[in-house]
């Protein structure tokens, strides 16, 4: 309680206090609600992302030899496990400082690449050096312009003997992540959607925050 005859420093500290408990008691009751918020929104930019959509039906699906119509089944364990990492951080708040933060998935990425879908199973041929199975989800995250096929190339188109029916591996050349979706630790399908470093604020960071400013309605 305050009175009047308080001096000026104690009213200040004791209206600090004051919202410092109020502020705590919000964050604690929609931290859930953020989080399911946060969730939500990690999957919708995710998925409407350039990189997802050639996964889904487009170049890299063709390059990685997804069989056709399988690849939102191959994705959306991926996804999930991204999605289910989003966890938070909160520190009440008090004179001393206070915080609450949003967490993804980890840095190393070992949560996604341990499953079975970050890979593709095959026959590996004599001729190959690159062997099954396949880390395609690693070469697209972390191994930017890397050769990943030694003396063979990719050949986009209708092929009947394709199990895509978009694209063939011929002898001769070498293979790596078409350009536009290389990726590597710092900036990379996950990573662009809130980019470090830059100027402008990305619309998936933009929608983060609004998400974390309602921690105190």
């Amino acid at each position: 309680m305050l009175k009047i005859t308080d001096s000026v420093k104690t009213m200040q500290e004791g209206l600090a206090l004051e919202f410092f408990k109020i502020a705590n008691s919000r964050v604690r009751r929609n931290a859930g609600l953020a989080l399911a918020r946060a969730k939500v929104a990690t999957l919708s930019f995710l998925t409407k992302t350039p990189t997802y959509q050639s996964l889904v039906s487009g170049e890299l699906a063709y390059h990685f030899g997804f069989n056709k119509g399988t690849e939102e089944s191959v994705l959306q364990p991926i996804l999930n496990t991204f999605v289910d990492s989003i966890h938070y951080e909160f520190i009440p708040f008090s004179k001393i400082g206070g915080s609450f933060t949003f967490y993804g998935v980890n840095a190393d990425y070992s949560d996604v690449f341990s499953l079975p879908e970050a890979k593709i199973a095959g026959k590996n041929k004599p001729e190959l050096t690159t062997r099954y199975p396949l880390p395609w989800l690693n070469w697209l995250l972390l191994q930017g312009d890397a050769i990943l096929v030694q003396d063979y190339k990719i050949v986009i188109g209708t092929v009947n003997r394709s199990k895509t029916g978009k694209a063939v591996m011929i002898h001769g050349g070498t293979w790596s992540i078409p350009s536009e979706f290389r990726g590597t630790a710092s900036n990379n399908w996950i990573t662009k959607m809130s980019p470090k470093g830059e100027k402008a604020v990305s619309e998936y960071d933009k929608t983060m925050q609004k998400i974390m400013e309602g921690l105190l309605v």
